[in-house]
């Protein structure tokens, strides 16, 4: 259309804007006959492209209540865009619209530094868009909470069919449920006693209640807050552990380090490796559902093997060193003897990041499991509130100085759930068919067993003789005792044709599976 003519007939320009975006595609990318999505601030179009055209539509179009024969675009038109909000409602679920930012999407969007998320902050942090001035990637709440709107925090949906079924799978969550609890008072502690080395006039006591519940606060507040926690205080937190590092090993012989003897209690390596046990097989556990969002087996690499090694082993082992180099093991003061008070006012921040995760995922765990076993959904800011109160007070109560038992009681109750779900996918393969099947299909199965009874009576067994082991120093590492007897008794009872489900129930698929949603 010649400008001449739009200007003197205006209304003719009327679909304008969805009919170039279909022709822009075919002229983009060359393809002539395909299907073209448009989306905009509040809406997406969906038109179909023919021979390098948009195809017209065959029916009227009725524009302000008015019937019209204009040429349109044969479009279908859903009301969420780039600019449509994101969050987190009372009931535990994320909400997607139908308010948007529209226009505004520069101004208020979390990658152009606002405070609003939006879908276009949830195709950055997938890696699917690469645009905006701020940096939004998956360890931000937004991430996080477009995880658990397909049932990842909340649940270990894969152990369902990996031999536990509905409901031992809403166990395991409980058990990751009450250890993230454990760990949102240890932190809340540790936090505490930061403020309390720099402000000793005010108990560690109320220090303890003072930061669990303005962490408390922090979480209810969600994605902005959050997000941009973890956004200043990581990179912060690294470069002190970095420094640390520097200052204790130039004035220490790393080789005297390695070879110098304990400088407090002795722990046997049996011992040492079932605390750290525990929360490393959480890890496991969870890392196939967490994995099931990313793009390609490259970015399961990143996120699996690099980001285990960069965090378990080398900054692990630089925690180890430098509790040697100053012969403590008290966080404020390796990290006072290194850095100073800078290095504290560093730390405490960087403690609260890893902390809101720790009561944010707390909270999501228990909406869950209580809809799972009760089928009965509370409200998500009362459960955040009453979890965040409770962790404080166990804080104050002094839940640090249970902190060694509480990692050895982790280390033998976990490990016998990865040893199950390795033996059953790869060795007694009771539902792998149901599994394979439905990976073809970009979902999860349509069914689930809701019961199976050896399965928890095996993992109980392995778990108490795992902690017996430790408790009367029998042979061997408890946490690879319960581990191999978890997944040996499995196998065993699966020959013998013990591992039935007890009841099927139908499962209830994500509204938007991540494998649907991945490019092709």
């Amino acid at each position: 259309m010649a400008l001449d003519h739009a200007k003197h007939l205006p209304v003719l320009t009327i679909g304008s804007g969805p009919a170039n975006s279909i022709r822009g595609g075919a002229f983009l990318t060359g393809v002539k006959d395909a299907l073209v999505v448009d989306v905009g601030g509040t809406s997406t179009d969906i038109g179909v492209l023919t021979n390098g055209f948009p195809r017209e539509s065959a029916l009227g179009v009725r524009i302000g209540g008015i019937a019209t024969n204009f040429r349109m675009p044969d479009l279908v038109s859903i009301a969420i865009g780039g600019g449509s909000t994101v969050r987190l409602g009372d009931d535990g679920r994320v909400h997607v619209g139908p308010d948007s930012v529209g226009y505004r999407l520069p101004q208020e969007a979390l990658i152009f530094g606002g405070q609003q998320a939006t879908l276009s902050d949830a195709a950055v942090a997938r890696g699917r868009a690469r645009f905006g001035s701020h940096p939004v990637n998956a360890t931000d709440a937004l991430a996080q909470a477009l995880a658990h709107a397909d049932h990842v925090i909340a649940e270990v949906l894969l152990t369902r069919w990996t031999g536990f079924g509905r409901y031992g799978s809403t166990l395991i969550g409980l058990v990751i449920t009450v250890s993230l609890f454990g760990w949102f008072g240890i932190q809340t502690a540790v936090f505490a006693e930061g403020l309390h080395s720099m402000v000793p006039a005010i108990p560690l006591w109320a220090w303890c209640l003072i930061t669990g519940l303005g962490v408390t606060m922090l979480v209810l507040r969600e994605f902005p807050a959050m997000g941009w926690t973890a956004f200043i205080t990581v990179p912060a937190f690294l470069g002190l552990a970095g420094w640390a590092m520097t200052v204790q090993i130039s004035q220490h012989s790393f080789a005297d380090l390695t070879a110098s003897p304990p400088f407090g209690t002795e722990m046997s390596i049996a011992t040492g490796a079932t605390i750290v046990a525990g929360s490393y097989i959480i890890g496991a556990v969870v890392t196939p559902d967490m994995t099931r969002f990313n793009r390609s087996t490259g970015d399961v690499v990143k996120q699996t093997l690099i980001g285990v090694s960069l965090g378990e082993y080398v900054l692990g082992l630089a925690g180890v060193l430098l509790a040697y180099a100053v012969k403590t093991s008290d966080v404020i003061a390796i990290i006072t003897a290194s850095s100073g008070v800078a290095g504290v006012i560093i730390l405490v921040p960087a403690t609260v990041k890893i902390n809101n995760w720790n009561l944010y995922s707390c909270a999501l765990g228990t909406l869950s499991a209580v809809e799972s076993l009760f089928r009965v959904r509370l409200n998500r800011v009362r459960v955040t509130i009453v979890t965040g109160v409770l962790g404080s007070i166990a804080a104050a109560a002094g839940i640090l100085g249970a902190f060694t038992d509480f990692l050895t009681l982790l280390g033998v109750l976990t490990p016998p759930i990865a040893g199950i779900m390795v033996a059953e996918y790869f060795i007694v393969k009771r539902w792998r068919p149901q599994l394979d099947a439905s990976r073809a299909l970009g979902r999860l199965p349509d069914t689930e067993p809701t019961w199976v009874p050896a399965t928890i009576l095996i993992w109980l067994a392995a778990s108490t003789i795992g902690w017996l082991s430790e408790h009367f120093r029998w042979w061997g590492i408890p946490a690879v005792n319960s581990l191999l007897l978890g997944g040996i008794g499995y196998v065993i009872a699966g020959a013998l044709g013990l591992i039935r489900g007890r009841g099927e129930t139908t499962f209830e698929q994500p509204e938007h599976p991540a494998a649907a949603l991945e490019p092709s």
